[in-house]
């Protein structure tokens, strides 16, 4: 228990973020950091995972299975915290939206090479993929793919033909395209 009680109290005196699983909960999980503990329970400040204050979670230690922290994830929303009103310097009006025979074109064409746009295309109803337009033909797209916390995935082509969908410069995009210039020199 004096380790448990050392995290949080880490977590408490510097704001620390931790993310808390509970028993028997695989994929969901709090994150944020200690407002106060007890022998028995914690109050923890929670946060979305685009950075937004999203309440206070009065939790039960014996319910807790497992608390993450100095990892990467943890890293990565302090930086979101602190910096959350990046997510929102963006302006629409850069894009133009005609849609012709070649729509898929057009509006990737518009995004390629642009360190500042990230785009999402869905294949199928089942598969979205999301990245910067790096090349691109009448034929196919590259895309430098992003995972959803600003990891390289590499680079893939698509066929532009095979694209369903389009979005460009969503919310869930702009965070990765955030974490992924702060994880490669800082935020710009």
């Amino acid at each position: 228990m004096e380790l448990l009680q050392n995290i949080l109290r880490q977590s408490k005196e510097e704001k620390k973020i931790v993310c808390i699983y509970l028993n028997g909960e695989d994929i969901d999980f709090w994150c944020g950091y200690v407002k106060d503990f007890t022998d028995e329970h914690v109050i923890m400040v929670h946060y979305t995972k685009f950075g937004h204050f999203d309440g206070i979670i009065i939790e039960q230690l014996a319910a807790i299975e497992q608390i993450c922290f100095d990892n990467d994830y943890c890293e990565a929303m302090e930086f979101l915290v602190k910096n959350n009103s990046l997510l929102y310097q963006y302006n629409e009006s850069g894009t133009s939206i005609e849609i012709g025979a070649n729509w898929q074109y057009d509006i990737l064409e518009q995004q390629l090479n642009n360190t500042n746009s990230i785009v999402k295309i869905e294949m199928d109803k089942d598969t979205i993929h999301c990245g910067l337009v790096k090349w691109l033909d009448e034929d196919n797209v590259i895309l430098h793919m992003l995972d959803a916390d600003g990891k390289n995935e590499g680079t893939s082509v698509f066929k532009t033909n095979d694209i369903t969908m389009i979005k460009v410069n969503d919310l869930e995009s702009r965070r990765r395209l955030l974490l992924s210039k702060w994880r490669n020199n800082g935020p710009q």
